[in-house]
């Protein structure tokens, strides 16, 4: 028996802790945009068109710039992706 297997505790790995870690803040992330989104909704001083409107294009430009990120995250790892190739390859 492994030492590890006789320890009254699990033994987590590092990489494990920051992958747990990152999708906590992440879903903490979004969770606060969704919040602060209802929160100006209800607290907005405007009438309920003029809101809508300007959310409607605050939404559009939000969606165009996470297009934009994806893509660019696309390609980033399509480049380390072809790096670590190569590497192997030799």
């Amino acid at each position: 028996m492994a030492f590890k297997d006789r320890l009254p505790f699990e033994v987590v790995e590092p990489d494990r802790i920051r992958t747990e870690r990152s999708r906590g803040f992440a879903l903490g992330i979004a969770v606060g945009a969704v919040l602060g989104g209802v929160a100006a909704l209800l607290l907005a001083p405007e009438r309920g068109v003029v809101t809508r409107r300007r959310l409607r294009r605050r939404l559009a430009k939000a969606r165009d710039r996470a297009e934009e990120a994806t893509q660019e995250l696309g390609e980033r790892a399509g480049r380390a992706a072809r790096r670590l190739r190569r590497r192997i390859e030799r």
